[in-house]
C-alpha cells in the first residue's frame, strides 16, 4: 500500500470515530473529504460477499459475475471507510 493512502485512510478513520462520537462532520473532515480519492475494487481479491454494498448501497453493487463493482465515485452520505475495514478479503480500497 502506498504511503499517502495510508496517509488517506486514517484520516478517514479519524474522522469517522469523531462522526461516532457525535461532533459534526462539515467542520471536521471537509479537507479531509475534498483529498478522498474513488472507491476500488480488486476483482482478483473480492469473493462477492456483499459486505461492502450493504454498507455503502449506492457505491457498491455486487454484479452478475459474482463480483462487487463500483457503480458510484462519490462515496456520499455512506462511510466508505468503513467498507474497506470490512472487507474480509482487503478487495476495496481508496485511491
Amino acid at each position: 500500500m502506498k504511503k499517502s493512502q495510508t496517509t488517506i485512510q486514517m484520516i478517514f478513520q479519524f474522522c469517522f470515530k469523531l462522526i461516532k462520537a457525535g461532533l459534526p462532520r462539515k467542520n471536521l473532515c471537509s479537507s479531509a473529504d475534498k483529498k478522498m480519492s474513488k472507491p476500488k475494487v480488486n476483482e482478483e481479491l473480492c469473493i462477492g460477499c456483499g459486505t461492502c454494498a450493504e454498507i455503502c448501497k449506492g457505491v457498491f453493487e455486487v454484479k452478475d459475475d459474482g463480483k462487487s463493482h463500483v457503480i458510484a465515485e462519490d462515496c456520499g452520505d455512506c462511510n466508505c471507510e468503513e467498507a474497506v475495514s470490512s472487507c474480509p478479503t482487503s478487495a476495496i480500497s481508496i485511491e
